[in-house]
């Protein structure tokens, strides 16, 4: 698959901000993008074990500025399960297939497809496309939820569906992740089986 390689407790939603006790969350920090940040992830699959580092690049185009991640062999990877460059937008994050970084510059507005609303809302679903159309994938909120990694234990995560289908095969996969505040993706369950947890991360003002 193309991205092989590659957001507990109550919550009150008023305008787009989630609340944990008295610390206020804006709903985009579920996805933070920022040049610099570090993710490393071990990834589990029946009975091997391996562990994967991203980091988060930055391009400028005429569109805007975008974020990528690279892998340890300096590859455009979806660490966020899409393949390609993401952005925000005041609805909210955007993508772009893209698999080489000198691409990044090249990017244009009408190749953006929203890939997750914002703010989040239990229950929205939001579709896109890959691949000319032949890839159909449909992310969607199910709730918000505690999640135990080896960095830690995050609350009020959101945990997402994504739901791919290939239509040339009549295939549908469903994968599982979620995002947690002000870190991002902290858990991703492939449609392999395969399971990979956050384990280290930093981010360029810390």
């Amino acid at each position: 698959m193309f991205w092989h390689k590659l957001f507990s407790c109550a919550v009150l939603m008023i305008v787009g901000i989630r609340t944990i006790g008295s610390q206020a969350i804006r709903a985009e920090d579920y996805l933070p993008l920022e040049a610099g940040a570090k993710y490393e992830y071990r990834g589990a699959f029946k009975d091997k074990v391996d562990t994967s580092t991203y980091i988060v690049k930055g391009a400028k185009a005429k569109s805007g500025t975008w974020f990528y991640f690279i892998d340890d062999l300096q590859l455009v990877t979806g660490c966020f399960p899409w393949p390609g460059a993401l952005s925000k937008r005041s609805d909210g994050v955007v993508g772009v297939q893209a698999s080489w970084v000198d691409q990044m510059e090249h990017i244009t507005a009408d190749r953006q497809q929203l890939l997750l609303k914002l703010p989040l809302r239990k229950g929205d679903e939001t579709g896109s496309s890959l691949y000319d159309g032949s890839v159909k994938c449909t992310t969607t909120v199910l709730g918000f939820e505690s999640v135990v990694v080896p960095a830690g234990r995050f609350e009020s995560c959101a945990k997402i569906r994504m739901r791919t289908t290939y239509s040339a095969e009549a295939v549908v996969h469903n994968e599982f992740f979620w995002l947690a505040p002000g870190v991002g993706l902290v858990k991703w369950v492939r449609a392999t089986g395969r399971v990979d947890e956050l384990t280290r991360y930093s981010r360029p003002r810390q």
